[in-house]
């Protein structure tokens, strides 16, 4: 089954009638049992948990269901492992190989024409990442066939936006992303480089709410996090999620895949990175778009 059917609100939505009650109620009731058994949804990848009132789904929830325990039961088993293994392998690197696994590993769902942009910080007082980044940043860069741009520098760290032009100008271009950026100041900010330009000026007062656009976060998630303060969020991982957790979901495994592909390819000292190069994979962006449905 392609992403699009289960991301287009139009074609099939998974909130839409009974599943919506359904399925949400689910998540509020996994979210609060996560919440107060402490699990650290990031560190221990999508964690199995009895689902409660199956009985009473219907037969497309509980298909989706069945599908999704299936899923996290190999995320799940993949991941503990995988990642004690990529941190090993990582901390046995040097120099331009460390910082370039570190990168790809960072902006994995970019790199893999997932996702838009991803946010990477690095700091000078871990392994050195500042100085790494001064020495080999533009040349990995190039080799892995990443645009970026420097949003923030200061007290030893430097926020840096991992992107592929085209793709990005596919997410912040989508009528809703237009709406809402120039609701937040952006009418005059016509071309991509004039939007980045804009993101970059409103970083060195704070942290915009508005890079969540260029992120690939969907614009109704943004939009919720103002309004409620960054509280009551249906679920929240990559991000906090107001509407649609279903396929917030399923962006979050996508982004893992892209990630476990890196961290494998890391862990097997290849230096054959499985990585989109150059725009490749814009083809199958639209797909992909959170919010592509106008």
């Amino acid at each position: 089954m392609k992403i699009i059917t289960l991301m287009e609100e139009q074609e099939i939505d998974p909130f839409a009638g009974n599943i919506e009650k359904e399925n949400l109620e689910w998540m509020r009731k996994r979210e609060g049992r996560m919440k107060k058994t402490g699990v650290n949804r990031v560190a221990a990848g999508l964690v199995l948990q009895e689902t409660p009132g199956e009985q009473g789904m219907t037969a497309a929830a509980k298909g989706l269901l069945d599908e999704e325990k299936r899923l996290q039961r190999e995320m799940f088993l993949l991941d503990k492992e995988l990642k004690l293994q990529f941190i090993e392998a990582l901390n046995r690197m040097e120099g331009k190989e460390y910082i370039a696994a570190f990168i790809a590993f960072g902006a994995a769902p970019t790199l893999m024409g997932k996702k838009p942009s991803s946010l990477i910080a690095f700091n000078s007082k871990v392994k050195g990442h500042m100085f790494l980044w001064q020495r080999y940043g533009r040349e990995v860069c190039e080799e892995l066939k990443l645009q970026y741009l420097v949003l923030k520098e200061g007290d030893g760290n430097v926020l840096v936006l991992f992107y592929k032009s085209a793709m990005l100008e596919l997410f912040v271009n989508t009528e809703r992303s237009l709406q809402f950026l120039r609701r937040m100041g952006y009418g005059e900010a016509v071309t991509l480089e004039q939007k980045l330009h804009m993101l970059k000026k409103r970083f060195k007062e704070l942290c915009p709410h508005e890079v969540g656009i260029f992120l690939g976060i969907p614009v109704e998630d943004v939009e919720g996090f103002i309004k409620h303060k960054g509280k009551e969020c249906l679920t929240s991982r990559d991000w906090k999620v107001y509407r649609n957790p279903r396929r917030a979901e399923i962006l979050f495994r996508v982004y893992d895949t892209a990630r476990s592909s890196v961290a494998r390819a890391v862990v097997g000292n290849s230096k054959k990175w499985e990585y989109c190069s150059g725009n490749e994979g814009c083809a199958e962006s639209e797909s992909l778009m959170p919010h592509s449905y106008n």
